[in-house]
């Protein structure tokens, strides 16, 4: 439960203030495709709300609207990330590599006075955000429930877990209101709450952000997809936990590592522009190796040669997880073979979880 509160701000001031409410979304509609893809979960889920809201009821609390339904999908890593002169200060920029079979459905039902209940009850964030993006509606007095249906197993390793959740939860609660957020007012909203994420918000339509992680600057939109490819996603180091809110201001950024990373995002946006996938791997491979100094993945050099001995053509990491991807041609006659045999050769190397996906693919592994 999100306590009672007078007033929610940010550094001495109410955030909302920022927000452009009224602007058209240019993502594509996914509660409709989610309605679509998962109608029985969806289901299942309004049945469980409106038998909680008819037990609130009997305690006077009364359902106020019809709840909404929001949706977000995740990510696995980093294309690239590091320091970036911004604006006259270095922020950590990055390009998340997306992952669209991971992801979470939101329920919002709105219901009278100000506390907000979620399920499950560890998705404090997600109920924050809920609470903020009420106020930032100008809806003060309205409070609800909130019903969260994540896929994502997989837990502070890089795979966006937490920040889906609150994406979808501000998403359900515009669809109930018609508030009118844009994708740029949901990631606001998502980077107070969140302190550092991934633009989730920003690339739900399939298209690429250049996104300060911690600061919340949006450097640059790019209005191209990331070139397709297939990867193969496992995680390196089992069990190991790393939350992204305690790299903030930690990070060990030199002049050198600034010089370097100005040259690997140049070249990812080079990739993206031109659609080359091999330029774009290569990327990721030098920004996974430059990182490895502030969160290093486990015997990665190993898992590189591997990769590229396998047919990959790059590999992309979590910048501050666990989580590894290797990216292959998704034209390669002998995909799945080399594909095998890479997950053969990394469990030697103690990764587990292996899981083929595509990031450019309309929420489904490619087949």
């Amino acid at each position: 439960m999100i306590a009672e509160e007078t007033e929610i701000a940010l550094h001495g001031r109410a955030p909302w203030g920022q927000l452009d409410i009224g602007k058209n979304t240019q993502a594509l509609n996914f509660n409709n495709f989610i309605r679509y893809q998962c109608e029985d979960i969806i289901d299942a889920a309004l049945r469980k709300v409106d038998n909680i809201v008819k037990k609130l009821e009997e305690q006077g609390i009364a359902a106020i609207n019809s709840p909404g339904i929001g949706f977000e999908s995740s990510h696995w890593g980093e294309i690239c990330q590091g320091p970036l002169d911004y604006n006259g200060h270095t922020i950590t920029a990055l390009i998340s590599l997306p992952r669209r079979d991971l992801w979470t459905i939101a329920v919002f039902q709105p219901l009278s006075g100000r506390d907000v209940n979620v399920e499950p009850t560890y998705a404090e964030k997600a109920a924050r955000a809920v609470r903020i993006a009420l106020d930032a509606g100008g809806m003060p007095n309205i409070g609800g429930y909130l019903e969260l249906i994540c896929n994502i197993k997989t837990v502070g390793c890089g795979a966006g877990s937490s920040t889906c959740n609150v994406v979808a939860a501000v998403r359900s609660v515009n669809d109930a209101f018609e508030i009118g957020f844009s994708d740029a007012d949901i990631q606001k909203i998502t980077q107070w709450v969140e302190g550092a994420s991934d633009p989730l918000a920003l690339i739900s339509g399939g298209t690429v952000a250049i996104y300060g992680s911690r600061s919340g600057d949006i450097v640059e939109r790019i209005e191209k997809s990331l070139p397709p490819m297939a990867c193969l996603g496992f995680i390196t180091s089992p069990g190991k936990t790393v939350l992204t809110e305690s790299l903030i201001g930690n990070e060990q950024y030199t002049s050198t590592d600034s010089y370097e990373f100005k040259k690997i995002l140049t070249m990812a946006v080079t990739a993206i522009q031109s659609q080359r996938l091999d330029l774009l791997a290569k990327a990721a491979t030098e920004s996974g190796r430059l990182n490895q100094k502030n969160v290093p993945i486990s015997k990665y050099d190993d898992i590189c040669i591997s990769a590229t001995e396998n047919g990959a053509l790059g590999v992309a990491v979590s910048h501050s997880g666990t989580v590894c991807a290797a990216l292959f041609d998704p034209t390669n006659p002998c995909l799945w073979d080399k594909m095998k045999s890479l997950a053969e050769e990394l469990k030697s190397l103690g990764c587990i979880d292996f899981q083929p996906f595509t990031p450019t693919a309309n929420r489904k592994t490619f087949v």
